[in-house]
């Protein structure tokens, strides 16, 4: 998909963004009952706050979502909502997704293959990886899963460019200039 221009209107006064050369691709496929997903994002311009950015390009994908273990929750989705209240279907459905959730994430990998952004003040990029250990000998539990977690990450950005990140942070948490 491609847009020429995409305007957000501002409803309280402040600058409108304004996107030109917008462009979405994205491809979804399964593959020996491993789901997969490669979606890219460009934008060639942006203004925001009365600055202008861009080209910024994001990069992502996802491998390793298992087929049958997503199919198999669908299926009980719907028989809960069939069955339930919405409020009680709900509750029901973290339940069972809990249940699921270390086949469906055996060999699940997501990636941020590129973040790219040039700034008013210089060029930021950045990648990640994100999968996870075998989650097959771990309780059910969201906390406990979170030790599962591998990830690998590296930026790498102009030297203006961090110095105004760090400069705003230090002034959103002590209102002190940096």
């Amino acid at each position: 998909m491609q847009l020429g221009k995409f305007t957000l209107k501002s409803s309280n006064g402040a600058s409108d963004v304004i996107m030109n050369n917008v462009s979405l691709t994205s491809y979804s496929g399964i593959n020996a009952g491993s789901v997969s997903n490669e979606t890219t994002i460009s934008v060639g311009a942006l203004n925001a706050v009365y600055q202008d950015w861009g080209p910024i390009n994001l990069s992502l994908s996802f491998d390793g979502l298992d087929s049958i273990s997503l199919a198999n929750l669908q299926d009980k989705q719907a028989e809960l909502s069939a069955a339930n209240a919405p409020e009680i279907a709900g509750q029901l459905m973290v339940a069972e997704t809990m249940k699921v959730l270390p086949q469906l994430l055996k060999n699940f990998k997501f990636d941020i293959n590129e973040l790219a952004i040039a700034t008013p003040n210089g060029k930021l990029t950045s990648n990640l990886s994100f999968s996870l250990d075998d989650l097959s000998n771990l309780p059910p539990n969201p906390l406990v899963m979170l030790s599962a977690i591998k990830m690998d990450a590296g930026i790498d950005a102009d030297k203006n460019v961090l110095r105004d990140f760090i400069g705003s942070s230090i002034e959103a948490q002590t209102g002190a200039k940096a």
